[in-house]
C-alpha cells in the first residue's frame, strides 16, 4: 500500500499542473501600467498577454477617468467618453478597421443615446438619426454627401415616418417638402434661393393632387397670393403684400378669366373697392371705406366712364345720395 503522504502530494503536483494549463488557456494575469506626463493627462494601460485590452484617461487630471479605449487584436474597437464631468457615458465610438465607423451621443444626460452618427468607410459622415423630443424613437434622419447635408427627414407626429423632407445642395436649403395635415402625402412645396431665403411656395390645400395656392417672397417676406378657388387651373384670387400687411386684392368673380374687383386695404382694413360689373374692362362702382365701413359708393350706371350716381352711408345705411347727371 502506498504511503498517503506520497497521495497527497502527487494529487497537490496534478492539482498545481492544472492550475498552470488553465493559466495557459485563459491568458496571463492582466497587469496595469500607469504613465502621465507633468501637465498632460494621467492614462492608464491594461494589458493581457502583453498585449493592450484597455486605455483610461484622466484628462483633467482630477482623478476621475473621462476616455475608456477597448482594443481587440491589434487595433481600437470602441471608445467611451464622459464629456461633461457627470462620471456618466455620454459618447460611444466605434471603430471598423481603425476608422471610426459610427458614433452614439446622449444629450439630455439620461443614460441613452438619442443621437447616432454613421459614417463611411473611410471614415467620413453620411448619415445621422436624432431623437428630438425624448421618447427614445427616431424623428430626424439627416443625409450627407462629400460632407455636406443633402437632405433631411423630420417625423412630425412620432409615427416613424418623415412628414417634412428637405432638400440642400452647397450646404444650403433649395426645397422643402411637407405633409401639413399628417394624412400621409405631400401638400405643401417650399423653394429656396440665396441665403436660405424663401422665394415661393405651392400648396395643394383640399389634397386633391392638384396646386391650387402659391405663394410668392421678396427677402424672405410674403409679396404676392394667388389661388385658383374654383379648380379650373386659372388664378382668380390674387392677394399683394408689404411687411406681412395686406394691400391689395384682385378677384375674377365669374371665373372668365378676367380681374372684375379689385380692393385697397390701409392697416389690414378694407380702405376701397373697384368693381367692373359689365365686363368691359373699365371700373364703373368704387366703394370707400373708413376703419372698414363703408363711407362712399359713386357709380357709373350708363358705362360711359363718367361717374353719374354718388351715396353716402353711416353705419352700412344710404344717409344721402347725390345724381351727377
Amino acid at each position: 500500500m502506498k504511503n498517503p503522504l506520497y497521495i497527497y502530494l502527487s494529487l497537490l503536483l496534478l492539482f498545481l499542473l492544472s492550475l498552470f494549463e488553465l493559466e495557459n488557456i485563459w491568458g496571463a494575469e492582466t497587469k496595469e501600467t500607469r504613465e502621465a506626463s507633468p501637465q498632460g493627462p494621467v492614462v492608464h494601460f491594461i494589458r493581457k498577454d502583453g498585449r493592450l485590452v484597455r486605455q483610461e484617461q484622466d484628462l483633467d487630471r482630477d482623478g476621475d477617468i473621462e476616455v475608456w479605449l477597448y482594443y481587440v487584436g491589434e487595433g481600437i474597437d470602441r471608445q467611451e467618453e464622459d464629456t461633461d464631468n457627470d462620471s456618466r457615458v455620454d459618447l460611444w465610438t466605434y471603430y471598423l478597421k481603425g476608422k471610426i465607423d459610427r458614433q452614439e451621443r446622449d444629450t439630455n444626460g439620461d443614460g441613452k443615446p438619442d443621437h447616432w452618427f454613421f459614417m463611411d468607410k473611410n471614415g467620413v459622415m453620411e448619415r445621422e438619426w436624432r431623437d428630438t423630443n425624448n421618447d427614445h424613437i427616431v424623428d430626424t434622419w439627416l443625409y450627407y454627401s462629400n460632407r455636406e447635408i443633402i437632405r433631411i427627414e423630420k417625423d412630425k407626429d412620432s409615427d416613424r415616418y418623415p412628414d417634412l423632407l428637405a432638400y440642400f445642395e452647397k450646404g444650403a436649403r433649395v426645397r422643402e417638402e411637407e405633409d401639413t395635415d399628417l394624412d400621409g402625402k405631400i401638400n405643401l412645396w417650399s423653394y429656396y434661393g440665396a441665403g436660405g431665403k424663401i422665394l415661393r411656395q405651392e400648396e395643394d390645400r383640399d389634397n386633391d393632387g392638384e396646386i391650387d395656392i402659391f405663394f410668392y417672397y421678396q427677402n424672405g417676406q410674403l409679396s404676392r397670393r394667388d389661388e385658383d378657388t374654383n379648380k379650373d387651373g386659372l388664378i382668380d384670387v390674387r392677394d399683394y403684400y408689404s411687411g406681412q400687411e395686406l394691400l391689395q386684392q384682385e378677384k375674377d368673380t365669374d371665373f372668365d378669366g378676367q380681374i372684375d374687383l379689385k380692393a385697397y386695404f390701409v392697416g389690414g382694413q378694407l380702405s376701397k373697392k373697384e368693381v367692373d360689373t359689365n365686363r368691359d374692362g373699365k371700373v364703373d362702382v368704387r366703394s370707400y371705406f373708413q376703419a372698414g365701413e363703408l363711407e362712399r359708393q359713386e357709380e357709373d350706371t350708363d358705362f360711359d366712364g363718367q361717374i353719374d350716381r354718388r351715396f353716402f352711408f353711416r353705419k352700412g345705411q344710404v344717409v344721402k345720395q347725390e345724381i351727377l347727371k
